[in-house]
């Protein structure tokens, strides 16, 4: 009794331990758990609800996948119960003899695949925002139902403009092409794990992808910030080589492209002057720009964005813009289209402004609120502002010079000869060249050709005359790259965790440098 009272234990698990004593001195194996419980859940009823929870279409928050990579967001009109409902639906249609789980393990099995209703509102759209805190400020019912009735048709608008993207995914027209671009945050070279590199600045790489909205393929244009920015003279080139490219395979009449609501490279002068000397230098007779409400433009560009950069983190170290393009040629099965830029293939639209008068669209119309513009061989002298997106509510605007007629005589932009835009290599801040300098003792030899080849050529700008700063580029070129198809079939410079991808598969890409 004093023992057991000491080690506070009771009689029962003193007579037990004794019956368990084995005369080999070795205690044997505890023997509980080994029935199955009565209630537990089937293989085959786990299964069936997994195979349903999988069924369901998931698509990765865009703003907030870096923090939570792994999570999946289902459609927005869906729930719990309504899942719940379809499984029991679905069970019986196609597993009659299975009997339907309770609603408490299907949420679990939910929850194991981190899955969500609701996207995160992260970079949501200023005018969604101002509404519901005005609706939660409001002192009447009244004037709550008012603000409530403006959010509403804030919100039909943002979704014609979605519905009118998704339309051209439909278009059969064999004379019409439809995109979608988007530039993607800005890639930082190198790329390191160090802590040292996070107090460091480094050189900025810019990926544009251009999606076809009927092929579904995408080709991202891919350069630096010593070979150009990323203004609406960048973009505008981009376009241009993807026409260029698209023509090869047959001509067509129509253009539609859609993007987001960035004055500074989608929605200015600049573009509307290159789509017009397109109207008259090419066999393309309507050109029209739809741009999406801030906050509500989901494009297919996110998507592949989301895949590019969830292969990135897989990654352990970027060196280089070789590191890059061969990340987004490996982030899918399907490899994607690569075409790295240099700072001669930008062209300077800029210049077209000489041979315009530049006239602001008379009220109610204004370039900042307007949802399209419209280009067509019709009306060779000026373009359409729309400011719905059934492009039916339209003011013309008339760039030409003077009051008279239009003739090809007296308004002809593709007589106007585009120069280079950056027929020399952009200067760098100086602070940033220090940094990426000291970023060298963290990158093995073998990788550090890239920004050697950076430092030596900002150096040059610095230290020779302007005239003298630019060396033969042949030579800088052959310094600096190797053969291209080194990008696809020898990845060893970057160190891959999972690389799925077979060597023999090839890819075209451009890959120049000066």
């Amino acid at each position: 009794m004093a023992f057991r009272n000491v080690l506070g234990v009771t009689s029962r698990r003193v007579y037990n331990a004794v019956d368990r004593v084995n005369p080999t001195g070795t205690p044997r194996h505890d023997r509980r758990g080994k029935h199955v419980p009565k209630h537990a859940m089937s293989l085959s009823r786990k299964n069936l609800v997994e195979c349903h929870v999988k069924s369901f279409p998931t698509v990765s928050s865009h703003y907030t996948r870096a923090k939570s990579p792994l999570m999946r967001y289902l459609d927005t009109e869906m729930n719990m119960k309504k899942m719940f409902f379809l499984y029991k639906e679905w069970l019986f249609d196609n597993h009659k003899d299975e009997e339907p789980v309770l609603l408490s393990y299907y949420k679990k099995v939910v929850r194991g695949f981190r899955l969500g209703f609701k996207p995160p509102s992260t970079d949501t759209c200023s005018k969604c925002d101002r509404y519901e805190v005005s609706k939660k400020d409001a002192s009447t019912e009244e004037e709550a139902q008012g603000i409530q009735a403006q959010w509403d048709e804030h919100l039909s608008f943002a979704k014609k403009g979605m519905k009118a993207m998704a339309y051209m995914e439909k278009d059969n027209d064999p004379d019409t092409r439809c995109i979608c671009l988007d530039l993607q945050q800005t890639l930082p070279v190198p790329r390191l794990c160090t802590n040292v590199a996070y107090y460091k600045r480094k050189l900025w790489v810019y990926n544009l992808c251009i999606h076809n909205l009927k092929t579904k393929k995408n080709t991202f244009y891919v350069w630096d910030e010593m070979n150009a920015g990323r203004g609406s003279v960048e973009v505008a080139t981009c376009i241009a080589r993807w026409i260029d490219d698209e023509l090869k395979e047959g001509s067509f009449t129509t253009l539609k492209v859609f993007s987001d609501n960035c004055g500074g490279q989608n929605k200015n002068i600049n573009i509307i002057l290159f789509y017009l000397r397109l109207i008259h230098s090419t066999t393309l007779q309507n050109i029209s720009h739809t741009y999406l409400l801030p906050g509500h433009s989901y494009m297919a560009c996110d998507r592949a964005f989301g895949h590019i950069e969830k292969y990135i983190r897989r990654v352990v170290n970027i060196y280089d813009l070789k590191g890059y393009v061969r990340a987004i040629q490996l982030c899918t099965t399907s490899r994607y289209h690569v075409i790295v830029l240099r700072n001669t293939d930008f062209l300077d639209v800029e210049v077209l402004q000489k041979s315009i008068t530049h006239r602001k669209p008379k009220p109610p119309y204004s370039f900042q609120n307007a949802r399209s513009f419209k280009l067509l061989s019709k009306f060779c002298e000026g373009y359409f502002i729309c400011r719905d997106y059934t492009g039916q509510a339209l003011g013309s605007v008339r760039l030409m010079k003077g009051q008279a007629r239009y003739t090809r005589r007296m308004f002809d932009l593709s007589a106007v000869q585009l120069p280079q835009k950056y027929p020399k290599i952009r200067r760098l801040q100086p602070g940033k060249m220090q940094h990426l300098q000291q970023l060298l003792d963290f990158i093995p030899n073998v990788n550090q050709p890239y920004l050697q080849f950076i430092i030596r050529k900002q150096q040059e700008l610095d230290n020779t005359e302007e005239d003298d700063s630019t060396q033969d580029e042949d030579e800088d070129h052959l310094e600096y790259d190797s053969d291209s198809e080194d990008i696809v079939d020898d990845p060893q410079p970057l160190q891959y965790e999972d690389n799925s991808v077979s060597e023999d598969e090839s890819d075209d890409l451009h890959l120049t440098q000066e």
